[in-house]
């Protein structure tokens, strides 16, 4: 017989390690001296806290409870219409005058603190009827400071090695003067190319870049008297806009947008603590779509053919003047802390058409149909918007606050009657 070999296995009896955590609710404490339900995201928040596109402001946003993001990437407040949000830069107001969309891009390196108010926010934000958006932007100091951000591209091997996605950052600020005059100067920018495989050599290729930068100044002009400016810059563009395997070049779109907007604000400090700022401000939004050439466009069961049907050119400006008057405490049954304003704005809408014909095919490459558009002639809309408000913060007996407020807004629009485009099938 053979032998049999024992194996002896030694189980050695692990060590039990136990922790209980309890976790308690602690519910909200109530803050008196803040009314309006408003929640904030700091410049470090925007930074280190990880979210989809860490390029972008708006993508930063949701992360604060109640604000909810679509797939354009457009925001909404509590269930809110993004066109009902009132939208802000240093103060000033940045939401698109024709589509009410958050469309204005700035660097995230710059924002130094992103505040969205809900509800029981201030008379003064009396046009964001489902919220107000806040961004307010940093300032350079007495010392040179630099910082870039994703200067290394990402690359594809598709159809040879090509560069796929770039999104450098860069912030620049410091002195004008020492301890008198700063700057601060956020640039950033995305480079995108989009290959498409199916499609022949020197005929695949979408490009789309785009920019922002925003260059900003404070000066002291007295020790009381503070005058900052803005200038924000965006621009887009992209070669082909619809690219894709069933609409070859041809069919695409050229697609250029240029928005941009100039700010300047004062504030003066008057003996005895009245603060008086004033602002005004000028921005313009520039959209065209421009097809390859003038063939007719056809649609097929197999794609399209020929070059798109419609032109479309359009712009939009917005001129903003306001002003915010802040009371010393006045004592009155109480202690009321006043503000006052004036906003007023002039918007300008002017847009062309030109739709040509096209032509809808079979698979056995008959027409099925023709259609054909009637001519609208360019059109434009000019609104006067006026607004006035008054707002108190009344401290009563030292433990109750109550926060009254007013506000008168008035719109005298003006412009060309402008008839539906009518189509004509056969």
């Amino acid at each position: 017989m053979g032998e049999v070999e024992n194996i002896d296995i030694t189980l050695n009896r692990v060590k039990e390690f136990s922790e209980v955590v309890n976790v308690v609710y602690s519910p909200p404490a109530i803050d008196p001296a803040k009314t309006s339900s408003t929640e904030t995201l700091s410049s470090q928040d925007i930074i280190n806290i990880p979210y989809t596109v860490t390029r972008d402001i708006r993508y930063a946003l949701p992360l604060l409870p109640g604000v909810l993001q679509d797939g354009f990437g457009q925001l909404h407040v509590d269930g809110s219409s993004t066109r009902q949000i009132y939208d802000q830069l240093d103060g000033f107001n940045v939401t698109d005058p024709v589509t009410g969309l958050f469309n204005m891009r700035v660097s995230v390196d710059a924002v130094q603190s992103a505040e969205v108010k809900s509800s029981r926010y201030s008379t003064e934000y009396g046009k964001g009827s489902g919220g107000v958006i806040d961004l307010r932007t940093t300032m350079g100091d007495d010392h040179y400071r630099f910082l870039a951000t994703d200067f290394l591209p990402s690359f594809q091997s598709r159809k040879g090695l090509n560069i796929n996605t770039w999104t450098p950052r860069g912030v620049i600020s410091g002195p004008l003067r020492k301890g008198r005059a700063w700057f601060m100067d956020a640039l950033e920018g995305e480079y995108d190319l989009n290959i498409i495989k199916e499609l022949p050599d020197g005929a695949d290729r979408n490009l789309a870049t785009r920019f922002s930068n925003l260059f900003k100044t404070q000066v002291n002009l007295t020790p009381a008297n503070i005058l900052t400016t803005d200038f924000l810059l965006n621009g887009f563009q992209a070669n082909h806009a619809g690219l894709s395997p069933f609409d070859p070049v041809e069919t695409t779109l050229h697609e250029t947008e240029l928005t941009y907007l100039v700010g300047v604000k004062d504030q003066h400090l008057f003996t005895g603590g009245t603060l008086l700022e004033t602002g005004v401000a000028y921005s313009r939004f520039n959209t065209k779509y421009d097809p390859m050439g003038d063939q007719t466009y056809i649609l097929t069961p197999d794609g399209s053919l020929g070059n798109y049907y419609q032109t479309n050119h359009s712009h939009a400006t917005r001129t903003q003047a306001l002003v915010n008057l802040f009371v010393p405490p006045l004592y009155a049954m109480g202690r009321h802390e006043f503000k006052v304003g004036l906003d007023l704005d002039r918007l300008t809408d002017d847009q062309s058409f030109e739709r040509r014909p096209m032509v809808i095919e079979r698979e056995d490459g008959t027409v099925s149909r023709r259609i054909a558009f009637t001519d609208v002639p360019p059109f434009g809309l000019r609104n006067f918007e006026a607004g006035v408000y008054a707002q108190d913060r009344w401290w009563l007996s030292g433990r109750w606050l109550l926060e009254p407020g007013v506000r008168f807004d008035r719109d005298d629009l003006v412009g060309d009657v402008v008839a539906s485009p009518r189509v004509a099938s056969t």
